[in-house]
């Protein structure tokens, strides 16, 4: 089967992730094989993963970012940005929400599962 360039690195990126999570480094993805992964094979990394600011607590042993994705402005500007996936994620960050009743404040945690 013939590939353009764009489904080609596609493909690639899919293969950095699936290496990554079969215990070999981590994938450093580029926004172009982002963008690529989102129009041809319709998997959205940035909807798929969740930052590490946003996560309380990882599960043991899958602690590590399976992919780490370059800013696109500026790849010396800002660290790449840690994604986690689902099954990594043992507790997201808590939020402080207000009863709009009695005006208490309590803090929740959404847990994964």
């Amino acid at each position: 089967m013939r590939l353009n360039k764009r489904e080609q690195l596609a493909l690639h990126a899919l293969d950095k992730i699936a290496e990554a999570l079969s215990g070999g480094a981590t994938a450093l993805l580029s926004q172009a094989e982002a963008n690529a992964l989102q129009h041809c094979l319709g998997f959205d990394i940035w909807e798929s993963t969740t930052p590490k600011g946003e996560i309380n607590a990882l599960v043991r042993g899958k602690d590590i970012p399976v992919v780490l994705l370059v800013s696109p402005i500026e790849p010396t500007a800002r660290p790449p940005r840690n994604c986690f996936f689902p099954f990594q994620i043992k507790e997201y960050d808590s939020k402080l929400i207000t009863c709009p009743r009695c005006h208490s404040r309590k803090r929740v945690a959404r847990m994964n599962g």
